[in-house]
């Protein structure tokens, strides 16, 4: 009984720092550089707010969290206080929103043609994180208009954590902007 208490305990006290840190968010200013992230449906874990950290260091404009509704900041060390956040219940949302307003599109795909040593990055860059453990949403997937790149990797691992990917994506984009 004790263990499902503390869990519970723990949840509402997850809730209750995302509820207050959220309204904090509300006044945040958009970073100075031209990208900005798509976190498609990623899970409510350490990873957002470890993206959150990174894309403050990096002054990303802004972060757009596609499907969660909540996540645990702690891991962000206070940059969600930072870094404005969009929340969108489908893609289209952001997709829409960024298409008009002249970004271009980028998927981080690790079976794609492209990658971060090949590739030049338009000004007006939004990156898309798929997943942790599927990649992009089947609603994302039916999007045709994207650059997919990849991170080259020597090693046997197939894959990057999320919030490593995007932090090497932002550093590469202001390698070649700055």
């Amino acid at each position: 009984m004790s263990k499902r208490f503390n869990s519970k305990r723990k949840k509402e006290f997850i809730e209750y720092k995302f509820e207050r840190e959220r309204r904090e968010n509300l006044l945040a200013k958009e970073g100075k550089n031209d990208f900005v992230l798509v976190l498609d449906n990623l899970k409510g874990g350490f990873n957002i707010a470890k993206i959150f950290r990174s894309a403050d260091a990096f002054s990303c404009r802004r972060v757009y969290i596609v499907g969660t509704k909540l996540f645990d900041t702690v891991a962000g060390k206070g940059s969600f206080k930072h870094v404005p956040a969009t929340f969108c219940d489908t893609f289209k949302h952001a997709y829409d929103e960024l298409k008009s307003d002249g970004y271009t599109f980028y998927i981080m795909d690790s079976n794609a043609d492209n990658n971060l040593s090949t590739i030049k990055f338009d000004k007006k860059a939004a990156f898309i994180i798929g997943h942790e453990e599927f990649g992009p949403s089947e609603e994302v997937c039916a999007y045709e208009d994207f650059e997919k790149i990849k991170i080259n990797q020597y090693g046997k691992v197939e894959s990057l954590n999320v919030s490593v990917a995007s932090s090497i994506v932002m550093y590469e984009y202001l390698r070649q902007k700055l």
